[in-house]
């Protein structure tokens, strides 16, 4: 029996300001504010506060010590001139907003059609010194996949405390963890590419089972090399190329 979805692509879709943002975050559980506020208010540098534009509390879980903040930030254009550029802002700010008590969720955004989503992490060094770093997941609304949508819902509340709940965000963060959950993924739609291709292919070729499988790796290889190029821009310039080919040549993507 498969868990039930709280979100679908068409919810991520439709993120197109601060209020649709804090309407996901409600039905994953939060306790919603989509309020703006003055980046100075949480501690930010005058440098921090000039590179954004707008900020907003969307969500504050404050039933538990430490609490936890789900805070967006608009960004300048020109900050997010490369998708390296913003992480590095966001980076910075993170380190700020570290000396709080308070965990965590940040994310940033110039149009609303990118959607960068940060978990800012303290670790200690040898000396016992903090350390911080984040990891980040990078959406892009016009064209949001199954993975993005696992990745949100991978941070509902659940009834969790903010501690918890800050932990469930390093999970759902973790390069581990998504790595494992890409091959989950990859597996099962390798296995339904080899019968699609035995389907509609009946040819003796294929009747030879390591034929099969060479050819269906090859050519999901090549996809997902495809599939790097697009979200790079690096195919026409369009992020969705590989769909807008297909609906011109009058298939379905």
């Amino acid at each position: 029996m498969t868990n039930q979805r709280l979100l679908g692509i068409e919810d991520i879709r439709g993120l197109t300001g601060p209020e649709k943002i804090a309407d996901l975050f409600r039905r994953l559980g939060y306790n919603t504010c989509g309020e703006e506020f003055d980046p100075e208010d949480v501690g930010l540098s005058d440098r921090h506060g000039e590179a954004v534009e707008k900020a907003y509390l969307i969500a504050q879980q404050d039933n538990g010590d430490p609490d936890l903040k789900v805070l967006l930030f608009q960004l300048r254009p020109e900050e997010w001139q490369e998708d390296s550029t913003a992480s590095s802002r966001l980076k910075a700010i993170a380190n700020q907003l570290g000396q709080q008590s308070t965990e965590f969720l940040l994310m940033a955004t110039t149009d609303y059609n990118q959607l960068m989503l940060v978990n800012p992490r303290k670790a200690f060094d040898d000396n016992k010194n903090i350390k911080r770093h984040i990891r980040k997941l990078l959406i892009d609304r016009t064209n949001p996949t199954a993975f993005d949508r696992d990745r949100l819902e991978a941070l509902a509340v659940n009834g969790k405390s903010p501690s918890q709940l800050y932990h469930a965000h390093c999970q759902a963060f973790d390069v581990e963890q998504l790595t494992k959950s890409f091959y989950r993924g990859y597996r099962d739609l390798f296995e339904r590419l080899k019968a699609v291709v035995m389907e509609y292919n009946p040819h003796p070729y294929f009747d030879d089972a390591d034929r099969l499988h060479q050819f269906s790796q090859r050519l999901l290889g090549r996809l997902m090399f495809l599939y790097f190029l697009q979200k790079k821009e690096f195919l026409a310039g369009d992020r969705q190329f590989l769909s807008h080919q297909y609906r011109i040549n009058g298939f379905q993507p």
